[in-house]
């Protein structure tokens, strides 16, 4: 198992510190702040252990301040009702004594009568797709005729890329992702360009898929699910507002944060190690906010998660680009 791995095995599994109150690992993702997906994750791991009667069914979480990756995190759950059908609980991140993310969750016994689910998007196997780390490591080295690096410095706002730097990009993430019809960031608009020439004809969607190979997750998996999928549904949803744009995302001038978060778990995939699709689409970027959604699909084309994001993407004021 790699040390990748062996953290986010490790943050899956939080401490009881009192008897709804419970402490999660840090997942030293490549994220340079706390990931929300880490807070989504064990906040609905904290939940079900409150709840082992029921299974979640949704949660819808605000981001109140920014977290510290390197630090732990404290979950306070409230019981806000027990019924014969469905669970309510109300889930409270802290870090230094300090909110950071707060959420209401919904859980249900299992009950079932008639299916249906949206249609999974037309799309290429992953087995004809690099992975998002294979991409990163061609941009970096080559962009049009001008460095990669260079071109990500110049964004970045720093005089030079620095391992550090390069290994955000290019280190993988517990998940292996594979996007389709990927996009090279390093040749989308700056915010200079973006200023300077029209708005062009662009996608409003993104897509990729992504498994996570792990022989503990496998072992656990009917346990961990619903928490591993809420940690992957805040990967790239937030960027997905800029897509039509065609604005690069690295940009040191643009700021963007995760708002609010909301999560329907519809069903079980079967494996970890088999591919899931991500499709993201983008609703709406208006007033420095912007609305994406996204579906997970397993092979099958069966719904198993369904999102929506909004997110804080705001140009900074001239003077906070170092």
């Amino acid at each position: 198992m790699s040390s990748k791995q062996q953290d986010f095995s490790a943050a899956l599994n939080l401490t009881r510190a009192e008897t709804d109150t419970f402490v999660g690992a840090p997942m030293l993702t490549p994220a340079r702040a706390l990931y929300g997906g880490q807070l989504l994750c064990q906040a609905v791991i904290a939940a079900e252990k409150t709840a082992p009667e029921y299974a979640l069914q949704s949660l819808h979480g605000y981001f109140l301040r920014p977290g510290d990756r390197a630090k732990p995190v404290t979950y306070r759950v409230e019981r806000l009702r027990d019924g014969r059908s469905f669970a309510n609980r109300q889930v409270c991140a802290e870090q230094n004594g300090k909110l950071i993310f707060q959420s209401l969750v919904m859980l249900q016994k299992d009950e079932y009568w008639l299916e249906s689910n949206s249609q999974m998007p037309d799309v290429v196997s992953p087995d004809d797709l690099p992975t998002i780390q294979t991409l990163w490591r061609g941009w970096l080295a080559d962009e049009s005729g001008e460095s990669g690096l260079s071109r990500l410095a110049s964004l970045l706002g720093v005089p030079k890329i620095t391992p550090e730097i390069a290994a955000f990009f290019t280190h993988p993430w517990p998940m292996e992702v594979r996007p389709i019809d990927p996009v090279n960031p390093l040749q989308l608009r700056s915010v200079d360009e973006l200023q300077n020439e029209p708005n062009p004809a662009s996608s409003l969607s993104r897509m990729f898929w992504f498994r996570l190979v792990d022989a503990e997750l496998e072992r656990e998996w009917s346990r961990l699910w619903r928490s591993v999928l809420a940690f992957v549904s805040d990967y790239a949803l937030l960027g997905t507002t800029l897509a039509a744009e065609d604005v690069c995302y690295l940009d040191s001038r643009i700021r963007s944060a995760s708002l609010d978060h909301a999560i329907w778990f519809h069903r079980m995939p079967q494996s970890p190690s088999q591919w899931m699709l991500y499709a993201m689409h983008s609703n709406n970027l208006y007033q420095s906010r912007g609305l994406s959604r996204g579906e997970i699909y397993d092979q099958q084309g069966r719904l198993l998660v369904s999102t929506t994001q909004e997110g804080l993407v705001r140009l900074k004021a001239p003077s906070a680009r170092g």
